[in-house]
């Protein structure tokens, strides 16, 4: 990884520890939280601008990119997640379409730019975790998720698709703001039990991650994590010893 990519990766997690402290959440919505947290140097929240400024960047990224090469798309933890580290052996290149705070309805506004303009021929899937710790109803969660693969199947019809477990949190959250962990984590068990038809019935395939990095509580362990909710390298490396394989 470049060292403008680690610094920027770096500032993306500061930007997510920061919000969590200063705002305090009790239902800790990062998506939320995170848009309520103004930056002084920006007119914009900090994850309004880093979203802008992502999906701007993605444009201009696309016209270097090769079409049907592999995309990782979702939220903050596959915005950390340095695909270079562990995928640089595939025949094909892997890009990361990640944001940090992403919810399902950002990434169906942005599927043109992330998706569609550079024609993957497989891609990896995981959101969500924002809606549930945002308070977004289910319903509305598992529709717009249903919107997502709708637009894979229409726009990308030969592509495959891999849809990984939202992942539950540890307590490690603890530390910078009061959650009810057991609650939220309960929350993402019932929605990954909400997408599972949904992956089914457009033919695409569920990757349960959750029950691999999960402890004996079903909560997060504890050493694949250092702040409670993103992956560190031991969780990375649990995630790629499950997708890896069918992306060979």
């Amino acid at each position: 990884m470049s060292p403008f990519l680690l610094m920027e990766k770096k500032r993306l997690h500061a930007i997510y520890i920061t919000a969590i402290s200063v705002l305090g959440v009790t239902a800790l919505s990062l998506g939320a939280a995170l848009i309520a947290t103004n930056l002084p140097e920006s007119p914009k929240s900090g994850m309004q601008q880093y979203y802008d400024e992502k999906v701007a960047a993605f444009g201009m990224e696309n016209s270097n990119f090769s079409k049907g090469q592999i995309v990782f798309i979702g939220d903050s933890i596959t915005d950390l997640y340095p695909l270079g580290d562990y995928y640089s052996d595939l025949d094909l290149m892997t890009y990361n379409r990640g944001i940090g705070g992403d919810t399902t309805k950002g990434v169906l506004k942005r599927m043109d730019v992330s998706l569609y303009a550079i024609q993957p021929t497989k891609v990896v899937l995981m959101i969500g975790i924002n809606d549930i710790n945002g308070g977004v109803p289910f319903k509305e969660t598992s529709n717009n998720y249903k919107a997502i693969l709708d637009g894979i199947k229409t726009n990308l019809p030969n592509t495959v698709t891999y849809c990984m477990s939202i992942l539950p949190m540890s307590d490690k959250i603890l530390e910078v703001a009061q959650v009810d962990i057991p609650g939220q984590n309960q929350k993402v068990r019932e929605m990954n039990e909400e997408i599972k038809p949904i992956i089914a019935d457009h033919g695409y395939t569920y990757l349960d991650l959750y029950s691999l990095v999960q402890d004996e509580n079903q909560k997060l362990r504890n050493e694949l994590t250092d702040d409670g909710i993103h992956l560190n390298g031991n969780g990375f490396a649990i995630w790629t010893n499950l997708v890896k394989p069918y992306l060979m």
